[in-house]
Order: C-alpha cells, then structure tokens, then sequence
C-alpha cells in the first residue's frame, strides 16, 4: 500500500456574540474565488513540534491582525482539500469567540475582503466549498445539538 502525504492546515471558526461567523473573500484566481475561506493557514515543516494554538495565533496574526479572539484547544471538525498546486491538504477546525462586534478586521494579500456572515446547515455551501465547506458543517451541525459535552451524550471519556 503506497501511503501518500499530507499537509495540515489549521482553522479558526470565529464566531461574535450575534452568531455571526467571519468569513474571508476567496482571492480572485485562488482556491476559493467566488466563495470564502477562514482564518488559518498550514502547518510548517518548522513548526511540527510546536502546539496547535501557537501556530493557529500566528496564522491569525498574518491573516487578520489584532483582531482580539478567544481559541479553544478542542477542534470542532476536519475537511479534506485538494489545493490548486496539486496537494491534498486536512483541515482541522478549531472554534473561536471574537467579542468586538464592530472591530474592523485588517485583511492580508492572501484574500479580497471578509464578512461576518450568519451561517446556517443550509446555507453553508453557498459560501464555501470543499473541506471548509466540510468543517464549517460539522461545527454548525454541533452548534445545532442540544448539548455539546461528550458525557451527556453517554460517552465515557476516560477511554480517550
């Protein structure tokens, strides 16, 4: 069996305290022209050893300035993409909360523009595609469950 290698790109699922969720303009001839990406970036061959968090907290700082977010360390969902440039790429998604409603967010070159957008199950695909299109699901389809924690849904998480 022939294994093949990936690269992993970290995810912020931003959300403000009116459910609005940001979301930035897909670059005109990128991946996402015509729909929208999240914050985030991949995961540097340097940066192996270095925790999700951090690398996630420099991602957003590239992408979105000082926008002041709150990160939680447990992921919210994965996605698979195969980039332009030919490689498969895992999306790992990590929810976040921004409590400034009306900050202006600084956009870096890598995008056109963002939105905080109200997202819903079935709204979701008319903003993004692929395996941010595939998290963003999974996180709305948690956000859609009465309850989040794992033990009220009967799983003994001592076995994780």
């Amino acid at each position: 069996m022939e294994h093949e290698f990936y690269q992993v790109s970290l995810k912020a699922i931003i959300r403000r305290p009116d459910g609005k969720v940001l979301c930035l303009k897909g670059k005109k001839g990128g991946a996402f022209e015509g729909y929208h990406d999240l914050p985030g970036g991949r995961i540097s061959k340097k940066e192996f050893r270095v925790s999700f968090m951090e690398i996630l907290q420099r991602e957003l700082q590239e992408e979105i300035g000082d926008l002041s977010v709150d990160i939680s360390s447990i992921p919210c969902g994965v996605g698979r993409h195969l980039s332009k440039d030919g490689f498969p790429v895992i999306y790992i998604f990590f929810p976040a909360t921004c409590t400034a409603t009306n900050a202006s967010v600084p956009i870096s070159h890598e995008h056109e523009g963002y939105a905080w957008l109200e997202l819903t199950e079935g709204s979701a695909e008319n903003f993004f595609i692929s395996g941010i299109l595939e998290g963003v699901q999974q996180y709305l389809h948690q956000l859609a469950r009465p309850s989040n924690s794992l033990s009220d849904q009967g799983v003994d998480q001592r076995k994780f």
